[in-house]
């Protein structure tokens, strides 16, 4: 069994470490308070509702917006300019965080990590 995933990105393919973990469904919440990951440039927040008609806010610094979900529907939130990102629902959602590849944050290059 490997160590690694190869996953594309637009320099080719890296070589990651994948977590995944399932949540039971009676602890998904209402509320979730997220921030960028320190050295990323492009991850991602998905929420997924467990009822139709899920009505969510979404709170992306000093704006929000209003969106509907339906059972088993996602929505990508890009966390690339948000620090905060608080999401309310007025029923249960799962939220999960999407990380790219450290090629695709350009955090590293060909031969290892860039210093800082």
């Amino acid at each position: 069994m490997g160590t690694r995933a190869g996953i594309p990105n637009r320099e080719g393919t890296s070589q990651d470490f994948l977590v995944e973990q399932v949540i039971p469904v009676s602890q998904w919440g209402t509320e979730f308070y997220l921030s960028k990951l320190v050295n990323t440039i492009s991850n991602y927040a998905h929420i997924t509702a467990l009822e139709d008609g899920t009505n969510v806010q979404i709170y992306v610094g000093n704006t929000s917006s209003s969106i509907q979900l339906d059972r088993g529907k996602t929505q990508t939130i890009q966390l690339k300019n948000a620090n905060e990102v608080i999401i309310k629902a007025d029923k249960p959602l799962i939220c999960y965080d999407y990380i790219t590849t450290a090629a695709e944050n350009n955090i590293c290059t060909t031969v290892g990590f860039e210093e800082e």
